[in-house]
């Protein structure tokens, strides 16, 4: 329970007795007198208190409970005042901050000042803080009207500029085709020019050739039956040299031949005795298995050397990749034509660093481009957005502090505080941004450490904070933030649920590791789709009507309602009938798209483990513990493509154990089982 800012809750049930106030009757008339001549829109000299109050009955002496025992008479009356003046003034519909609004409450304050003196100067002292605050916040608005002007102005400014510079580009445009066709047209008439004084030329070197083959025919006849003569006779030589080798050769083969054969006879006949040695020692369905296995290991090994090979061939296009990309970022710079972000700062007077951090690298063209798409996404998503604020406004009633687990081992380390820790309240982007910057630190990590000493991700949380910010008290603050926020919003973001489920130890980090990774076959499958449409040319975009064919391709147990709502998604992300896919892949984080894919890979992963439950209850009713044997039958049973060392791997990680651990005797009850299995990689066929 964590405890709210008015004290101890125990302390509204005390019960509440009458207090006596000595109070002059004559203090109120004279507020009345001294509050009319400050509202506006009565004379000076017009007593308005005792105008509109004419309902409002002084408190007497004592504090009386006419009906209500828990409010007292001074509360009533100045409630039902402020009720009459609101009504009165027509105030009761106006906005937080409205003039009449502030003068209705100011008169009642000042009679509260009156009323009570004791506290007299401390309320005075907090009125008048509150009235100088409200006069300076008056006074900062006024300051701003002209510079809300000054914006509209160079926001039309900067549309007829735009305007003007695309009526620009259309005349230079239609003067460029005008001038393309005349040159085309002259290049047809230099052509036929050039095709006739070719004809001629041809027609010119016929007959002089003509004329050369008639004088020189007689003598390169008999210069040609001489070189005849002496290429026959070379060639008759050197056919006899080869028949003679061949000869040779054929010998030696015959001697090779006699002798392989003499081998091949003694081999049969040791083969033979090996056999009759051997034939009671091994049984033959063994063997056939031990060979079996034997080929599928050096099978699974050739598929795992190519997979190698794959992988680092992908490495060195993703190092010339990012060789071309520093040249191109380079280049860019050089070229200093960045947008201007403390000019941008200057104008629109607000925190730009959100767009600032998403234009980083970008030149002017690409991030007009960032900024448009995000415009095109807001206005399409405005109906979503609009859910989406009622629910965080529904988040107010959210406690302001967290109490502490304590200091106990077995708290995790990130969570060990006792005391109270205030809630942030982070929001989802906010979240996201973070969850991906720890995701990436600890594969850093994990890639420069021992496979057997890599941290679970509590632990890893809990350096990588302590790293950051050093006290353990920061630590456990930013601790339970995060765990909290990743429990609020682990329904409208997959990465927040990964990142709970796996904190928690509800699933296992692999996942994240698989839902990661089967975005490269997608980006692949869309650069694919680009060389095809474009003739070999990557141009970075593709015809959303390509989508469907393309996604049914790559992964066929998509239904039509997958592959409409991924296209749905699409549509949110990117509208307009082209798929510009290298940006969805580089805002992942923002990419609706990209979450359902991943959502639909885990949901298919959850409809495993749903049909391997009804598989087992059909088979085995009655037991609530089975054997591995009976598992390793269920899933058999249940999934007939997968391979028996796949089954033993699932039967090993339902149990908690390795694969060389797991006895054929060994039972656990199949909720835990499946709620083992459930947490890692699940899925038909030999590929999980």
């Amino acid at each position: 329970m964590i405890p709210t800012e008015d004290g101890d809750p125990d302390l509204s049930k005390a019960s509440i007795k009458p207090i006596t106030l000595p109070r002059p009757r004559s203090a109120w008339s004279n507020h009345n007198a001294r509050a009319s001549s400050a509202v506006p829109g009565f004379p000076p000299n017009t007593n308005h208190t005792q105008v509109v109050m004419s309902n409002f009955v002084p408190p007497s002496a004592e504090i009386l409970y006419p009906t209500d025992k828990t409010r007292p008479k001074l509360l009533h009356c100045a409630l039902k005042y402020i009720r009459d003046e609101l009504r009165l003034t027509g105030a009761e519909s106006a906005p937080v901050g409205d003039p009449r609004r502030l003068q209705v409450f100011r008169t009642v304050f000042d009679m509260i000042i009156e009323e009570f003196k004791t506290y007299s100067p401390i309320l005075s002292e907090v009125k008048q803080e509150y009235e100088t605050l409200i006069s300076s916040q008056q006074s900062e608005i006024v300051k701003l009207l002209p510079l809300d002007s000054k914006l509209c102005a160079q926001r039309a400014q900067s549309a007829r500029e735009v305007q003007r510079l695309s009526d620009e580009a259309v005349a230079v445009a239609e003067r460029l085709r005008n001038e393309n066709r005349k040159l085309n047209a002259a290049l047809f008439e230099e052509r036929k020019k050039l095709e006739g004084a070719h004809t001629e030329i041809s027609d010119l070197t016929k007959k002089i050739h003509g004329a050369m083959e008639a004088t020189r025919n007689d003598e390169f006849n008999q210069a040609r039956l001489k070189e005849l003569y002496a290429e026959l006779e070379a060639s008759e030589k050197k056919n006899q040299d080869l028949i003679r080798q061949k000869e040779d050769e054929g010998i030696e083969f015959q001697r090779t031949l006699r002798r392989v054969h003499a081998e091949r006879a003694e081999a049969v006949k040791e083969l033979g005795e090996l056999q009759l040695r051997f034939s009671l020692s091994v049984p033959k369905q063994l063997f056939e298995e031990a060979s079996t296995k034997a080929n599928r290991f050096q099978k699974d090994l050739e598929d795992a050397n190519k997979a190698l090979r794959m992988q680092r061939e992908e490495n060195e296009k993703l190092k010339q990749n990012v060789k071309a990309l520093d040249s191109k970022l380079l280049s860019l710079q050089k070229s200093k034509d960045f947008p201007n972000w403390e000019y941008i700062e200057g104008l629109c007077k607000t925190d730009i660093y959100e767009w600032a951090h998403m234009c980083k690298d970008f030149d002017s063209n690409d991030s007009i481009v960032v900024l448009l798409r995000e415009l095109i996404k807001l206005k399409s998503t405005r109906p979503i957005q609009r859910k989406q604020a009622e629910s965080e406004s529904q988040s107010a009633g959210e406690p302001r502090f967290f109490i502490g687990l304590g200091l106990s081992s077995e708290v995790p380390k990130y969570l060990r505080f006792k005391g109270k820790i205030p809630n942030h309240r982070l929001s989802k982007k906010d979240c996201t941004l973070l969850f991906r910057d720890i995701w990436s630190s600890k594969i850093l990590h994990d890639a420069s450490t021992k496979a057997k000493n890599r941290l679970p991700l509590a632990d890893f949380l809990f350096m990588y904070l302590k790293k950051k910010f050093g006290s353990q008290d920061v630590v456990a603050e930013w601790g339970y933030n995060l765990l909290e926020a990743a429990k609020k919003y682990r329904l409208q973001s997959i990465d927040c649920m990964l990142f709970h489920d796996i904190l928690t130890d509800v699933k296992d980090e692999s996942l994240y590791h698989h839902l990661q990774a089967v975005l490269g076959p997608l980006k692949h499958a869309f650069h694919r789709a680009d060389l095809d449409l474009h003739e070999d040319q990557s141009k970075g975009f593709i015809t959303k009507s390509s989508v469907p064919p393309l996604l049914r391709s790559m992964w066929p147990e998509k239904n039509d309602a997958d592959v409409q709502s991924l296209l749905t998604a699409l549509d949110s992300d990117q509208p307009g009938e082209y798929v510009t896919y290298k940006w969805l892949f580089q805002n992942a984080e923002d990419c609706t798209f990209l979450d359902v894919f991943r959502e639909q890979h885990l949901s298919a992963m959850i409809a495993y483990i749903s049909g391997l439950r009804k598989a087992i209850q059909s088979m085995y009713t009655k037991d609530a513990r089975l054997s591995a044997t009976e598992f390793s039958n269920a899933l058999t049973r249940y999934d007939a493509d997968k391979s028996r060392r796949r089954v033993d791997e699932y039967v090993a990680r339902g149990f908690g154990v390795l694969v060389a651990e797991v006895r054929p005797r060994m039972t656990l009850d199949k909720e835990k089982f499946l709620e083992n299995l459930g947490k890692g990689i699940v899925g038909y066929g030999n590929e999980f």
